[in-house]
Formats: structure tokens, C-alpha cells, sequence
């Protein structure tokens, strides 16, 4: 006997399903710290005895006090500075172009002192130093 072919159905191929491509998340690895606690001070009141409340109010200002006094010594020190550049004679400074700037403005060096000095004297004046 003689069978009949088989008619096979029509297949249908489904694609595999393919992973998404994800890279590797590599984590890094926790070291645990141990936090140690700082000690806090511990600050104590001040007691402040009867009649020297106004001997603890100038200290809010004290921070300024201390920059003025501080651009008032260093303006002085500035105007000596350029008056010690002013005396020198030109022959003596060893580099010539040095020389040559110290003999063209000689005037302009000592006036220049001169203008600082006065300047950290109205300061002096104006902060009742």
C-alpha cells in the first residue's frame, strides 16, 4: 500500500528572542568608614561683671579695627619703601635698566612717598588711631 503524501501546514519560523545587549554594571565595592565623632568644647558663658557692658561692645568691630590698622602700616611701609628706591643713587643700582628707571623718576618716586605718607596720616586721623 501506498500512502498519500502528506500535505505538511505551512510553518511559520518565530524569530528567537534575543536578549537586549546590556552592559555588565560593575559596582563598586563598599568600604565601610567608621565616622568618629569629634569631641565638642564646651563653651562656657561668659560672665561679664556690673558696669563693663560697654567694654564688650567694641568687640564687634574689633575685626575692623584690626584691617584698618593692618592697610594703614602697610601703606607706611610702602611710602618708606618707595622713598628708600628714590635715595638710591642711579651709578649705584647694578642693572642697568633699573638705573635708568631710577634716574628719570626720582621726583616721581619722592612724590609719590610723599602721597602715601599723607594718605596713611588722613587714615590715622580718620580712624582715631
Amino acid at each position: 500500500m501506498q500512502t498519500a503524501p502528506s500535505v505538511s501546514r505551512p510553518q511559520t519560523v518565530k524569530p528567537k528572542a534575543s536578549r537586549p545587549h546590556h552592559k555588565r554594571v560593575r559596582h563598586k565595592k563598599v568600604t565601610h568608614v567608621r565616622s568618629i565623632a569629634t569631641p565638642k568644647p564646651s563653651v562656657l558663658p561668659s560672665f561679664v561683671p556690673a558696669g563693663a557692658e560697654s567694654a564688650g561692645a567694641p568687640q564687634s568691630s574689633a575685626a575692623a579695627i584690626d584691617y584698618t590698622r593692618s592697610m594703614i602700616i602697610a601703606v607706611i611701609t610702602l611710602s618708606i619703601f618707595v622713598f628708600a628706591i628714590a635715595a638710591v643713587p642711579a651709578r649705584l643700582v647694578p642693572w642697568r635698566t633699573a638705573a635708568q628707571f631710577v634716574h628719570q623718576r626720582h621726583v616721581d618716586l619722592t612724590l609719590f612717598g610723599v602721597v602715601l605718607l599723607a594718605a596713611a596720616g588722613v587714615a590715622i586721623l580718620l580712624t582715631k588711631h
